[in-house]
């Protein structure tokens, strides 16, 4: 009898072990339907491309109103006539004052005694570029009373702009002996290298 219970109680081992068996593969086999059934799912319909429509062209009609004329920015250069001012009422520096005569000697000696302010803005850029040397030659005009009024470059070897606009500014500041009977416009080159 006990040899019946140790068969019977190895038997019901068994059945349940191949029933778990048996669920565990009947969950596998669901588990992966369920998997592969939302890929199949997830393939979209084709996409139908519709041509792009262009927007309609911008119409004009024959009743369209002119271009409003505004005055130009300040910054613009517009021919216009000159004001016809009384003489004595015409800006410093202006082309129509009559010419005057200045001594070289003295204008050579003023510059050449303020030629380190100059040279101080060739120092400062020769400090980014140790290869910076050559000319800049200036024609500067100055009023009758010594200010300077305009200065523009007839050539320029240096080449640095930064420098030749730091030069500018640093003769604009300086009063120039007075000419004689008007304004004046002379040339001035100066010539920068490296001192060894």
């Amino acid at each position: 009898m006990a040899d019946n219970q140790g068969s019977g109680g190895s038997k019901g081992i068994v059945l349940l072990l191949a029933g778990g068996v048996i669920i565990l593969i009947i969950a596998g086999v669901v588990f992966f339907m369920q998997r592969s059934a939302p890929a199949e799912r997830k393939e979209a319909p084709p996409v139908i491309e519709e041509p792009i429509e262009m927007p309609a062209p911008l119409v004009i009609s024959d009743n369209a109103r002119p271009i409003e004329q505004k005055p130009p920015d300040a910054g613009a250069t517009v021919a216009t006539e000159a004001p016809k001012t009384p003489r004595g009422n015409r800006p410093r520096g202006q082309a129509s004052e009559p010419m005057g005569k200045i001594d070289a000697r003295q204008i050579k000696t003023f510059i050449n005694s303020r030629f380190n302010q100059v040279r101080a803005c060739y120092e400062r850029r020769l400090k980014l570029n140790p290869m910076l040397a050559g000319t800049l030659d200036l024609r500067i005009a100055i009023s009758p009373k010594g200010k300077v009024t305009g200065i523009g470059v007839n050539n320029d070897t240096v080449g640095d702009s930064t420098m030749t606009n730091c030069v500018k500014s640093t003769i604009r500041k300086w009063k120039f002996p007075a000419p004689e009977g008007g304004r004046a416009v002379f040339d001035k080159p100066f010539k920068f290298k490296k001192k060894l």
